[in-house]
C-alpha cells in the first residue's frame, strides 16, 4: 500500500523551539552497517539514500553520518525492516517482493558501540516535530519518497541548531 505525507521545506522550522535530548556518556548503541564501514566509522562520502544522510553542510561538504539506536530491535527495524533496498523478486515465485531475506543483508554487519562523551541531540519525536512546525512525524514516517526534504531538513537542523 502506498501513502504519502506532505512535508513543509525546512525554512519553516521553528527555530529556538526545537528540544533536545541528552544521550549520555556510557550509552550502548548498535549499528547495523554495511561491512565496508567499519563499527564506528561515519560515512563521509555521497553514497546512500537515507532518511538524513547524506547532507552537506553551507560550502558543500559532505556531513558525515553515522546510524544507531539503542536497541538491536531499533537498529533492525531502522536499517533492514524500513524501506528495505532488496532487488526486486519476480512476480512469478511465491514469496511476496517485501518480504526480507536473511542472504541480501549477508554484506552487514552489526556492531556494539558505546558513547564516551554526553551527546546532546535534537530530539524528533512526533510531540518535538509538531513544535518545530512539522505535522505529525513526518521526518521519521515518510517513505522514500520523502527522503529529499528529510535530508534538507537534517541539513538545516545541523545549522540552525548550534546546541546539538
Amino acid at each position: 500500500m502506498r501513502f504519502s505525507i506532505q512535508i513543509p521545506e525546512p525554512v519553516t522550522m521553528r527555530v529556538g523551539k526545537e528540544d533536545y535530548h541528552l544521550l549520555k556518556a556510557g550509552t550502548d548503541l548498535h549499528r547495523i552497517h554495511a561491512q565496508l564501514f567499519g563499527s564506528s566509522q561515519f560515512n563521509d562520502s555521497e553514497k546512500g539514500h537515507a532518511r538524513f544522510s547524506p547532507i552537506r553542510d553551507g560550502s558543500g561538504a559532505v556531513i558525515p553520518t553515522l546510524y544507531a539506536a539503542q536497541s538491536f530491535e531499533c537498529a533492525t527495524c531502522e536499517i533492514i525492516l524500513r524501506c528495505p533496498d532488496t532487488p526486486p523478486r519476480a512476480r512469478m515465485t511465491m514469496a511476496p517482493p517485501d518480504i526480507v531475506h536473511p542472504s541480501d543483508y549477508r554484506q552487514h554487519a552489526h556492531s556494539h558501540l558505546r558513547t564516551m562523551h554526553d551527546l546532546n541531540l535534537v530530539s524528533l519525536t512526533a510531540t518535538a516535530q509538531r513544535k518545530i512546525g512539522l505535522p505529525g512525524n513526518g521526518l521519521l514516517a515518510g517513505p522514500r519518497s520523502t527522503y529529499p526534504v528529510t535530508r534538507n531538513w537534517a541539513a538545516h537542523i545541523h545549522v540552525h541548531c548550534t546546541s546539538a
